[in-house]
């Protein structure tokens, strides 16, 4: 009887034992919500769930498993399904440090680590190619034609003496912005670094505040051998962008961790939901994602924002119009109405033409147009297809702002300006403009900076070259934002409010 009282008791102390090893383990579980893509009513979420070993649980999680608060209110689990099945692609945006400090071995094991994340992109997928040093340069824009990614790759060499690290990053996160049919949803940022900014007049929280409507998650693996203090920046950047960081101090190693993250990505899961009385409201709110099962509970957390809807983004990019095929008898029908409908404007027009011969005065009739509601631009709206420019506003000449121009890249390199931009607003150009540059391939008027509504604006002035504002060119009338760059002829500016 006590023998058995003593394995009894040994039994109930190994299952607790058990139990306790198994909260242990659980507490480890990571719910990553990475990004969360609004397209009103549609919210598509894409998230991860790994162990304490940061690898995706098994089995994968079902619908079952999961409940979605938004602001507080539910809202239904309509799908889930694994990333790697749903034909989706990836847009990476690759920044490459072109620094001297990356010659050698760092610079040829980065290059080959891109190289193979090239090599193993699908159709579906887009890799965009940005370097970074004494400034910040598209070296190629998305695309999924290997060869000429390659060809890009292969001409870039390490030779600069700055490194404009968080220019960078916000360039990155500018062209992510765009939307479209044959782009991507799914984004993500690739960079290797020390996490060192030199020269770009902007910080972390800089980036986070300018883009917290459009925050893309940022992959990097830090790298250095001089000083890793930069490298708590690196993380702190990569973990609030939702992304990773990775620290190692052999430069061997880039290939397989880009490849890991490649994978990690592929390994995630997509849920989709709905909020049909959502609105475009351009505010914050807050999506909370709560995953449990029989074994533990987690949550993850996103502020988002609701910038489109999408009646409005199908006026945008329309798609194509399936069309009918109708009975011939309809045919005929159709032909023999559209014919007297015909006949009936011929003979109006005749009498109506007839009528004003024989009056002796002709009513003018003129079509006014409201122009009174001004619509700008704003870095939310980032199509292709650009409306018509906004009527201008003027605000008092009394409280117009200065602004502060620095040369970064040029023959003007360091040269700075601090001008009023007055009513009338100032042109950057040669000889003949307010702002003057030393620049061969700028034209006496190139752009043109003005002050409406209470933000800065600039336009070009259609010169031979065109304005890029950063890297983009500008094909209307754009808001300009604090640290922004603009690339005129082979000069590059930084704007400062």
């Amino acid at each position: 009887m006590g023998n058995r009282i003593i394995i009894i008791f040994f039994l109930i102390l190994l299952y607790i034992g058990n139990l306790n090893v198994y909260a242990s383990d659980s507490g480890t579980v990571k719910l990553i919500v990475s990004q969360v893509d609004v397209y009103l009513p549609e919210i598509t979420i894409y998230a991860n769930l790994l162990d304490k070993n940061d690898n995706p649980i098994q089995p994968a999680p079902t619908s079952d498993h999961f409940k979605i608060k938004l602001d507080g209110h539910s809202l239904p689990v309509q799908k889930i399904v694994p990333f790697k099945d749903s034909r989706e692609g990836v847009a990476y945006t690759v920044l490459l440090d072109v620094s001297k400090t990356m010659k050698g071995l760092p610079f040829q094991h980065a290059t080959l680590a891109v190289k193979a994340l090239i090599k193993r992109i699908g159709l579906e997928d887009r890799i965009s190619i940005i370097t970074f040093g004494d400034d910040v340069s598209i070296a190629c824009d998305f695309s999924n034609n290997k060869e000429m990614l390659l060809s890009h790759l292969n001409n870039l060499q390490p030779e600069d003496s700055n490194t404009h690290f968080y220019a960078a990053i916000d360039q990155a996160f500018t062209i992510n912005k765009r939307r479209g049919t044959h782009f991507p949803v799914r984004k993500a940022i690739l960079v290797i670094t020390d996490g060192k900014d030199e020269g770009s007049g902007l910080t972390i929280d800089d980036l986070l505040r300018k883009n917290k409507k459009h925050v893309i998650p940022i992959y990097s693996i830090g790298y250095t051998k001089i000083n890793p203090i930069y490298l708590d920046n690196l993380k702190r950047l990569s973990h609030l962008s939702g992304g990773s960081y990775i620290k190692t101090l052999e430069t061997q190693d880039f290939v397989n961790i880009y490849y890991k993250t490649s994978g990690d990505i592929h390994s995630q899961f997509i849920i989709k939901t709905d909020y049909s009385t959502g609105i475009a409201d351009a505010l914050n709110h807050q999506l909370i994602l709560f995953y449990e099962d029989s074994n533990f509970s987690i949550t993850g957390e996103k502020n988002i924002w609701f910038l489109y809807k999408k009646d409005v983004i199908e006026e945008e990019f329309p798609t194509e119009i399936e069309t009918q095929v109708v009975p011939r008898s309809n045919n005929i029908l159709y032909a023999v109405i559209s014919l007297c409908i015909a006949l009936i404007i011929i003979v109006a027009a005749i009498f109506i033409y007839l009528k004003k011969k024989n009056s002796s005065q002709n009513e003018i009739i003129t079509d006014s147009f409201d122009r009174n509601s001004l619509q700008l631009e704003t870095e939310e709206n980032y199509t292709e297809n650009y409306a018509s420019e906004p009527e201008l506003v003027e605000s008092p000449e009394e409280d117009l702002p200065s602004i502060n121009i620095v040369v970064i890249k040029g023959k003007d390199v360091g040269n700075k300006f601090e001008v009023s931009i007055g009513k009338n607003g100032k042109s950057i150009g040669g000889d003949k403009s307010d702002i003057c540059l030393i620049d061969a391939d700028v034209d006496d008027v190139h752009c043109f900076i003005s002050y409406l509504n209470d933000r800065f604006m600039i336009e070009d002035k259609k010169s031979s070259n065109p304005t890029f504002l950063n890297g983009i060119p500008i094909k209307t009338r754009t808001i300009l934002e604090n640290g922004d760059t603009l690339q005129i002829g082979q000069s590059t500016l930084r704007i400062k409010f």
